[in-house]
């Protein structure tokens, strides 16, 4: 994209975004006004107004990645519960 358009239009797209955002973020805001609407007309007396970041989902990095262990201890429950349903045969 960068070999497509000119520095003047890089420049273009960046105010316009300034101005109206767009993109993965943004529609999850957009996603979480909708969401804590409908908690917060459900929600119990008193308790706390959900607001929408909420609903947006975290940033992935920083998510604790999972050790090699804590992979094979869930590929063995998916296993043994594909087996528990007939899914699988044993090898």
């Amino acid at each position: 994209m960068l070999k497509e358009l000119s520095s003047a239009q890089i420049a273009e797209w960046i105010a316009y975004y300034n101005v109206e955002p767009f993109g993965f973020t943004t529609d999850w805001l957009r996603t979480g006004v909708v969401a804590a609407m409908i908690a917060n007309v459900n929600r119990k007396k008193g308790a706390k107004p959900a607001m929408p970041e909420d609903f947006v989902p975290t940033n992935r990095k920083a998510r604790k990645r999972q050790t090699i262990a804590e992979q094979r201890g869930v590929l063995q429950q998916i296993v043994r519960w594909a087996k528990s349903v007939g899914k699988t045969k044993d090898v």
